[in-house]
């Protein structure tokens, strides 16, 4: 929305430009501001999912890479490694983030019960996962 020559794209903006304005102008512009910026719900959960979608691989690969780490550090072996690809536990949390459910995977890393994944592990994730909410406004 352009006001006065104006670009307005928030409503701390909107307020800002309007604030000399009569009170009917300012409401006016206000309910037409809505109108212009308003998603339907639908619309937003699309937007949040598509956010997700674009970090979905990073966070993967972070959570790998991490993991090559500990066998690289002699933290893990190879086989202990291997063993984690067959840990239901792990396997449905990953399956909850493909499917773009991160608070779901999140909710489920603190119930882990495979030793090798310590708590200072779960917290990493944990942390992960929550950066990347994307809650629906």
């Amino acid at each position: 929305m352009i006001i006065n020559g104006i670009l307005v794209k928030t409503k701390e903006k909107l307020e800002e430009v309007i604030a000399g304005f009569d009170d009917d102008s300012k409401t006016g512009l206000r309910l037409i501001f809505d109108e212009e910026n308003a998603l339907t719900i639908e619309q937003k959960y699309l937007e949040q999912y598509k956010k997700r979608a674009a970090v979905k691989d990073k966070i993967m690969s972070e959570i790998a890479t991490e993991n090559i780490g500990r066998v690289l550090q002699g933290i893990w072996t190879e086989s202990d490694l291997v063993a984690l690809t067959t840990d239901f536990q792990l396997k449905d949390i990953l399956d909850d983030l493909s499917t773009l459910s991160y608070e779901i995977a999140y909710s489920k890393v603190d119930g882990i019960t495979n030793e090798l994944i310590t708590q200072e592990i779960k917290d990493g994730w944990k942390a992960k996962l929550a950066q990347y909410f994307y809650p629906v406004m």
